[in-house]
């Protein structure tokens, strides 16, 4: 942080970086960033400085004609060039009277004119620049000496920033640097308890994408992130979602669905919720997709938005009607990309949990703000409710999982319960996960009978026999536990994968990807993507609630909450693993999970 020199020749229309952290050379080396205005013939820059956030500004003027038109230009460390903002306009020319009442201008009152179009702009050169903590910019002009504010609003950086040394917005990143464990690591490895890791022989081949077309003031809406598991669809692409977590009591959020394409390399928006449900003021909107994104039998993608917190919806400062009467079930075309309401959960009520029976075709979701959580079915076929227990028969409900019979696994208040398919009862089963309030991430049932997961609160790795209703301990997920909001088993059923610390925390142990090898109950970590993606892309992967594999077994797609690294970070954004959302997709090397344990 701050190892850093820029340097601006005045003449010179170009920008300079100097590595202070070069072993003491006799002449510093630098490099060339870019032409400060790059259609210029001369120019003049006499102000130059770094601001708070990283970011480097410029008071530089162009001279055409005899006279000085002021620009004002940033760079941020990432960027490919300097950024001209554009010439800078005095919005109120009437802020001091430049003629006396003679008629005549006044003395040094002449660095001011006005165009034909109407603008009042400088002429002269500029004198001094500098960013203030709440990012707006001042600049000092002469003839008369006059401070220039150009507020912090119409400099709001493009959110997302730019990734270097992307093509058509996606970048990739293949470096040994993934597989060297961080420091805090190797402490707590140590510790008793801790779950022994290996660490893999090849790096894997990270893609990363920021999600695009966030609306305007992206990056002053409230939090933007991730809540939801992802989807990949039976042609390859991956769809996922991200909301602005913003107010969604009275109509002001934003929640967006995405498609992967891993043939294009792109990564595209699909579908923008307020076009679905319009906003209304007074009314609420969707700011999370916390549920899970299926694809239905009919090779449509289904998904179900949500608030802040989904128990809100029943109360009556949320005024949901008959136009939007609670949680709703969309579906979206991918052959007209269209988006439509397939159907209604029961009115006032919505879900941040739900699965797609996809062989039967019933969509089962938990449903929240009721006396409690319920599970509902809805028979996609029949186009009506299939099953719906009464409130209070789940218990912890952020996860349950899908047996090969059709029927349910579930949290109960104490203990594991199951909805049977056959009969559609509840039994409540005598299996317990221990001090857990219950499973918070699964995979469906193995062909062997076997579910697999990890333990809210407690962390741990965890199998579940059909058969026997028995559970089984497999110990800490990751050291000595870590918070898991998915995990995936391999289609060869041999791995499950998951990202340790899903809420934000996970780059304070170097955001690591597990694969834990059923067989032998080996943890072995893939990448630690934090410090090379920081450095290569300025990006900090925080964790992740949506995490998904390729059907070759061969990649992995996760769905990344995050933030800027601190030289590009807004001054807003804290380093907490939250604002900046990515998707990323992670070859694994062959040998890592087609050879024997190493």
């Amino acid at each position: 942080y701050r190892k850093t020199l820029y340097a601006q020749p005045m003449s010179g229309n170009a920008l300079y970086a100097y590595d202070l952290t070069q072993d003491a050379p006799e002449t510093l080396n630098g490099r060339f960033l870019g032409k400060l205005l790059p259609n210029a013939e001369k120019t003049d820059c006499r102000g130059m400085c770094v601001g708070p956030t990283g970011t480097v500004w410029c008071a530089v003027t162009e001279q055409v004609k005899g006279k000085h038109q002021l620009h004002l230009v940033s760079y941020r460390p990432g960027d490919t060039a300097p950024r001209d903002h554009g010439r800078i306009h005095i919005a109120n020319p009437d802020f001091t009277e430049f003629t006396g009442q003679d008629g005549k201008r006044l003395p040094y009152h002449a660095g001011f004119e006005k165009l034909e179009d109407g603008r009042f702009v400088t002429q002269y050169v500029n004198m001094g620049v500098c960013e203030a903590q709440d990012g707006s910019v001042y600049l000092l002009a002469i003839h008369p000496y006059t401070l220039l504010k150009v507020p912090a609003d119409s400099l709001l950086a493009a959110w997302p920033p730019e990734l270097p040394s992307a093509k058509n917005g996606v970048a990739t990143v293949a470096d040994k640097s993934f597989l060297t464990v961080p420091e805090a690591v190797q402490e707590s490895r140590t510790q008793d308890g801790a779950a022994p890791f290996v660490v893999a022989q090849s790096p894997p081949t990270v893609t990363l994408a920021y999600h695009q077309q966030l609306g305007e003031s992206a990056i002053r809406r409230r939090l933007w992130s991730s809540w939801g598991d992802i989807c990949v669809a039976s042609d390859g692409r991956v769809y996922m979602g991200i909301g602005d977590h913003g107010n969604d009591r009275d109509g002001d959020a934003r929640c967006f669905v995405y498609c992967w394409d891993p043939q294009q390399q792109r990564l595209d928006q699909v579908v923008d919720m307020n076009k679905v449900s319009p906003p209304r003021d007074g009314h609420p909107s969707w700011s999370k997709i916390h549920a899970k994104i299926d694809e239905g039998p009919d090779g449509a993608i289904y998904f179900s938005c949500t608030l802040n917190d989904g128990n809100r919806a029943g109360n009556d400062d949320y005024r949901f009607d008959s136009t939007l009467p609670g949680g709703q079930l969309y579906r979206y075309a991918p052959a007209t990309s269209l988006t439509s309401v397939f159907a209604d959960l029961p009115s006032r009520r919505c879900t941040a949990t739900s699965l797609m029976d996809r062989q039967r075709g019933i969509w089962w979701c938990n449903l929240e703000a009721g006396d409690g959580n319920a599970l509902w079915g809805f028979n996609m076929r029949a186009g009506k409710p299939l099953h719906e227990t009464p409130d209070g028969t789940i218990g912890f409900n952020r996860n349950f999982a899908l047996l090969r019979d059709g029927s349910i696994l579930f949290n109960g208040e104490n203990s594991l319960a199951t909805y049977d398919a056959a009969t559609k009862q509840v039994s409540v089963l005598q299996a317990s996960l221990g001090d857990s309030p219950g499973m918070r991430c699964s995979t469906g049932e193995t062909q062997r009978g076997h579910v697999y997961g990890i333990t809210h609160k407690t962390h741990q790795l965890f199998s579940f026999s059909a058969a026997t209703t028995e559970v089984t301990a497999l110990g800490p997920n990751w050291l000595n536990g870590s918070y898991t909001a998915v995990c995936e088993l391999s289609p060869d059923e041999r791995f499950v994968y998951y990202l340790p610390g899903s809420h934000g925390g996970a780059f304070r142990d170097g955001t690591p990807v597990v694969q834990y090898e059923i067989a032998t109950g080996q943890r072995k970590v893939l990448a630690f993507l934090a410090e090379t993606l920081e450095r290569e892309c300025g990006y900090v992967p925080g964790g992740t609630y949506g995490m998904k594999i390729s059907a070759d077994g061969g990649t992995l797609y996760v769905n990344f909450n995050g933030h800027a690294a601190d030289s590009i970070r807004p001054q807003s954004m804290r380093p907490n693993g939250f604002g900046l959302c990515a998707f990323a997709a992670i070859r694994i090397a062959e040998a890592e999970r087609t050879s024997s344990s190493n």
